[in-house]
């Protein structure tokens, strides 16, 4: 996979998940844009549907613009009908060995508890 050499032409996003040490599960969907390497979008909450997913990148692409291409480490958060109807076509994927810099986050549930 290339690098992105302009602003929003890819972003990556992933699930960061972590539990307090009072046994509470939460998840982090980190929304990445690969030229820059800015942190978009941090959403933390105890459950994140397909729908909110969709709402927070809607939101995002209202903000910033629709970037050229969006990858994911294909994990099954990213299978739900309301992501695939997000998408509506494939507009790229990626694995953990392509860089996915939206997983190099994992450090932030750490923070978080």
């Amino acid at each position: 996979m290339l690098v992105p050499l302009q602003l929003d032409e890819r972003w990556s996003i992933d699930f960061v998940s972590g539990q307090r040490t009072d046994g509470r599960r939460f998840c982090i969907l980190a929304v990445i844009d690969d030229c820059t390497r800015e942190c978009l979008a941090l959403i933390v909450d105890t459950s994140l549907s397909g729908m909110r997913v969709g709402r927070e990148l809607d939101r995002l692409i209202t903000e910033r613009g629709r970037p050229t291409t969006i990858v994911s480490d294909n994990g099954r958060e990213f299978t739900s009908n309301a992501i695939l109807a997000l998408i509506c076509k494939p507009v790229g994927t990626g694995t953990p060995c392509d860089g996915n810099v939206a997983s190099k986050f994992g450090d932030v549930s750490n923070a978080c508890i």
